[in-house]
């Protein structure tokens, strides 16, 4: 009953001040306004959208059109909302009539310019200085027009109040993510005022005024910070910052939005989601942070400056807790043992203990590459690898070691896949690798390089996690393989031409044309050039149908902006597995930012047959 009460229609008079309060928070306010026509400079499309309250045309505060036929206004948001309500205010000195048969509309399309979208309702009863007040019910929209039915009619109001939520859909979203910052702890490096608690930030409320104790402020200091505990891991996708509207909109420009679980710096050296690049009074800012995991979300200005935020969310999702180590069951080799005490299986006895003398870590020669290996077994889905270095001695040694995951022993496994590189050691570090979920039977810790290195290993724990069954997408997203240019490691015949992989057909049979097809070699490739970077969110890659479905097994997809067909600096969307003749295969890549999509059959000769690859994804 209460929320079918809320969308009923209400009307107001002027003198009640919740709803003034309610005004002061709209997003129109950080909205453009413009409408069908101006009557003269008094009733110009803004005042539908300022600051002044007053109900009066000749103060300045009201709109009006000429007479027209089917007059309309119309305020455009800075992005994409979820509309809770739209209020409408009716002039009070005269011709309060005018208002009546008006419609509200909100929604995403400029057909008509807007005036076909979605309808919430529509005022009836109109008399002096009343508040029409409408529920939009979470309707998606940018645009919220006022129209006015009518061969020769006359729109005129006084103000236009629209409440919502900012959708974070232009960012990946992960399946089920919420505010998950609404239970979290806030804090900041310093307190102007008991106005500016750091709490305020995340009490649920968007009011952005300052003075009602629902915006943070630091003093004025050099790098201003603020930050929220999740008491927990996360996986974010988005944070959404609301800026002041009452003051000093540009304090909040080049803002850093940092995630992560270190406190180090007072966590300001975590990983950095995005930079706040314009703001303006009011304003709402969406970080996209791509699925990063973390405990901390900080708000960092660079500058000498208040710090000010009147609202944080964070939308995400809790990891889940690593499955146990699977590197205690696991078999182990290196390269080489130094001696007894140095042992390849000490670095997987379940001891973090960082001392050589305790029996704990293992010890290479003096070597060109070193490197250490786990087996384990099986191919798993790992998340993450920690590698505890030692303290009483050397622990530069480290520095420059990768840890590569695969299934292949091609090179002793040292050729698999890079999941990270230690840059920086110190006696006793932990570093925490992670491989985003890839799959592999080998994980290698390697010295790489031409000069020779001893390689020590404390410790060499690895988790694994179920792979996600959906993939974050974004709302507006299409396939942009269409567009790029193909070319693949060679080509079997005119019938298996690169591009006919991007024609948009998804014909799974070869003799149609519509499939590209390499010649017999080693790790054959196919890549594609978007000529321009994109934030990918998925690949899609049709399998051929009518002869040799087998043949894609194994096969992966390669996202990033360098042209080598395996270059490091790629990263792993996924492989493809479990194929069957004509076999639809969806691999997520998160948003990552590239240009170039690499698939590649790795470690083996063969065949590679693409009938359709589609890449979806949005511009940066």
């Amino acid at each position: 009953i209460l929320a079918l009460t809320s969308c009923l229609f209400f009307y107001y008079q002027y003198t009640d001040s919740s709803m003034v309060d309610r005004l002061k928070s709209n997003v129109a306010l950080i909205g453009k306004a413009t409408q069908s026509s101006t009557l003269d400079s008094l009733g110009v499309a803004d005042h539908g959208i300022n600051d002044n309250y007053s109900p009066h045309y000749f103060k300045s505060a009201c709109t009006s059109t000429r007479k027209e036929a089917r007059p309309w206004w119309r305020v455009e948001l800075p992005g994409r909302y979820a509309i809770t309500t739209v209020i409408v205010v009716n002039r009070g000195d005269c011709c309060p009539e005018r208002l009546n048969g008006a419609q509200v509309r909100a929604g995403e399309s400029q057909e008509d310019n807007g005036n076909v979208n979605p309808r919430c309702g529509t005022i009836a009863n109109a008399s002096r200085g009343t508040y029409h007040y409408f529920c939009c019910c979470g309707k998606k929209a940018r645009y919220i027009n006022i129209v006015l039915p009518g061969r020769s009619r006359v729109l005129s109001m006084c103000k236009v109040d629209v409440s919502g939520v900012p959708v974070a859909e232009d960012c990946p979203r992960i399946p089920g993510d919420k505010n998950v910052a609404l239970r979290g702890e806030a804090t900041q490096s310093s307190t102007y005022s008991g106005l500016g608690e750091a709490g305020n930030a995340v009490d649920g409320s968007w009011n952005a005024y300052l003075f009602q104790s629902s915006c943070t402020l630091t003093r004025y200091q050099q790098a201003p910070w603020w930050r929220v505990d999740l008491h927990g891991k996360y996986q974010v996708s988005a944070v959404l910052i609301r800026n002041r509207q009452d003051c000093c909109k540009n304090r909040l420009e080049r803002a850093e939005v940092h995630l992560g679980s270190s406190l180090v710096n007072n966590g300001n050296s975590n990983y950095r989601c995005g930079i706040i690049q314009s703001t303006s009074l009011g304003s709402i800012h969406l970080i996209c942070c791509g699925g990063q995991v973390g405990q901390y979300v900080n708000v960092v200005s660079p500058k000498t400056v208040f710090l000010t935020l009147c609202e944080v969310e964070v939308y995400g999702v809790p990891v889940p807790k690593l499955e146990k180590n699977l590197a205690l069951l696991a078999l182990t080799s290196q390269s080489s043992t130094y001696e007894a005490a140095g042992q390849a299986s000490h670095a997987i006895d379940g001891n973090r203990s960082p001392y050589y003398i305790m029996k704990s870590c293992t010890h290479t020669l003096y070597e060109v590459s070193p490197w250490w290996q786990a087996d384990l077994r099986m191919s798993v889905h790992v998340s993450a690898i920690k590698v505890v270095n030692r303290r009483d001695c050397c622990h530069k040694r480290l520095v420059g070691a990768e840890v590569r995951l695969g299934n292949s022993l091609a090179a002793n496994g040292n050729a698999n896949y890079r999941c990270g590189v230690i840059s920086v050691a110190w006696p006793g570090s932990v570093h925490t690798l992670c491989c985003n979920g890839r799959k592999g039977r080998y994980v290698n810790v390697v010295i790489p390089g031409k000069e020779k290195n001893i390689l020590t290993l404390c410790e060499v724990e690895v988790y694994a996690v179920c792979p996600p069954k959906t993939c974050p997408r974004f709302w507006n997203e299409t396939n942009v393989a269409l567009k790029g240019a193909a070319n693949q490691s060679s080509t079997f015949s005119p019938t298996g031409l690169a591009s006919n992989a991007i024609d948009g057909n998804q014909n799974p049979n070869y003799f149609s044309w519509s499939c590209s097809h390499t010649q017999k070699n080693f790790g054959p490739w196919w890549r594609l050039d978007l000529k321009t970077r994109f934030r990918i969110s998925w690949v899609l890659i049709v399998n051929r149908q009518d002869c040799c479905s087998e043949r894609l097994e194994g096969a992966e997809v390669l996202i990033g902006d360098g042209l080598l067909e395996q270059t490091d600096e790629n990263i792993w969307c996924g492989t493809v597995e479990k194929v069957s003749p004509g076999s639809i295969h969806k691999l997520c890549c998160y948003g990552i930012k590239a240009r170039f999509v690499n698939i590649i059959i790795p470690n083996r000769e063969e065949y590679l047959s693409l009938c359709e690859v589609e890449v979806y994804g949005v511009l940066p």
